[in-house]
């Protein structure tokens, strides 16, 4: 064993495969969500 060295595994900083599709799918469903609100819609309460 390597005492205090990485000798396997991706490399640091590299995300894996579900931080990836995770953050594409948030990206996707933010957008969305933006795009339904319409500036008509909201109000200023006064």
């Amino acid at each position: 064993m390597a005492y205090g060295r990485k000798t396997g595994g991706r490399k640091a900083g590299t995300p894996n495969k579900i931080t990836t599709e995770l953050k594409n799918k948030l990206v996707e469903l933010i957008d969305e969500t933006i795009e339904e609100l319409s500036s008509t819609n909201l109000t200023v309460a006064k």
